[in-house]
């Protein structure tokens, strides 16, 4: 250790400027300098960290006490110790690592006002970091509510549809280490679907099943048939009621959030049949079918009982229940 530049400059002398009156020190190889430069450096082994001479002479200048007007006449900066020692342990400060509530959101527009999703974030340096949320791609109007907290709200304006942002949140330290994590925002429209078969005898009911993609859902169900509404056709559970006449109807089910603040709608077309004439018997809820492979009618198709039964719709259990469709894979092996 020969200075205390760390640009490996040299000093010069000045007449009566000497760190001693036998040494003028011009290498800055004093015991003071020198002195530190050990303590440092045993300093950093101790804490697994091996420093370069150049490294140590950065580290001293940057915390030392310079002289007044950056005399270079005179021995150069005098070592802080307190203060490299403290820059050396701010070093080994690790990078803080960063999670995210939801990676994902799936939101859901409203018509007639703006949705806000919950999201939050957290580090292993919580105490110790300061946040910051930005856009880094996609749709500008969808917007952070508080940019730089940790748990915030995205904001989504109404009458959105199908579009799309990424956001980042940064977690900075003290120490300026700093890391992040993304989250993807989807925008769909309210949606519904209705489920169940097309074709129905008019002997039995028939039950559909309406699901939306946002919650707090009610639905409205109606039956039409040639453009007439079917009074109390179609009840509040979406089922139809028997012995309707034969013909195509069309469901419609409309689905609204109890506050109103989403509303979709979806339509099912049903085909109801009358009792056919080819001598096989409708499903009966109330008959025993004590004989396997007797055929019955239900819902358009003809099905084989494999064992004793009663009250068992033949749609009601899984392929490999007691009703079977005739001309099935898994038809029973005495059929």
């Amino acid at each position: 250790m020969t200075t205390t530049s760390s640009e490996l400059g040299d000093l010069w002398i000045k007449p009566h400027a000497s760190y001693m009156s036998y040494f003028g020190g011009t290498s800055s190889a004093n015991p003071i300098v020198a002195g530190a430069t050990a303590s440092l450096s045993g300093f950093a082994k101790a804490h697994n960290l091996i420093l370069k001479p150049k490294e140590l002479r950065r580290i001293l200048v940057e915390t030392g006490m310079p002289l007044a007007n950056n005399d270079s006449a005179k021995v150069g900066t005098q070592p802080n110790l307190e203060k490299a020692f403290k820059k050396i342990l701010l070093s080994e400060v690790e990078v803080p690592t960063v999670a995210v509530s939801r990676s994902t959101i799936n939101a859901v527009v409203a018509h007639d006002t703006e949705v806000l999703y919950p999201i939050s974030a957290t580090s292993n340096q919580q105490g110790n970091v300061n946040w910051q949320w930005e856009r880094i791609s996609g749709d500008s109007r969808i917007f952070i509510k508080d940019s730089s907290a940790a748990e915030t709200q995205v904001v989504i304006p109404k009458n959105l549809e199908n579009v799309s942002t990424r956001f980042r949140v940064t977690a900075t330290n003290s120490q300026g280490k700093k890391a992040g994590s993304d989250v993807e925002i989807n925008v769909t429209s309210p949606k519904v679907t209705i489920v169940g078969t097309s074709i129905m005898e008019s002997i039995h009911p028939l039950t559909l099943k309406a699901s939306a993609n946002f919650d707090q859902v009610v639905y409205n169900w109606s039956l039409s048939k040639d453009g007439q509404n079917v009074p109390k056709g179609i009840n509040a559970s979406g089922i139809i009621k028997s012995n309707l006449p034969a013909g195509d109807y069309i469901v419609k089910v409309e689905a609204r959030s109890d506050k109103g603040q989403r509303h979709a709608q979806a339509t099912h077309r049903v085909k109801i049949t009358l009792d056919d004439l080819t001598g096989t018997p409708a499903w009966d809820k109330d008959k025993v079918y004590s004989t396997p492979c007797t055929e019955v009618r239900y819902n358009g198709s003809i099905w084989k009982n494999g064992w004793w039964t009663k009250n068992e719709a033949p749609d009601s259990e899984s392929p490999w229940g007691v009703w079977r469709k005739k001309g099935s894979a898994n038809m029973h092996a005495g059929c």
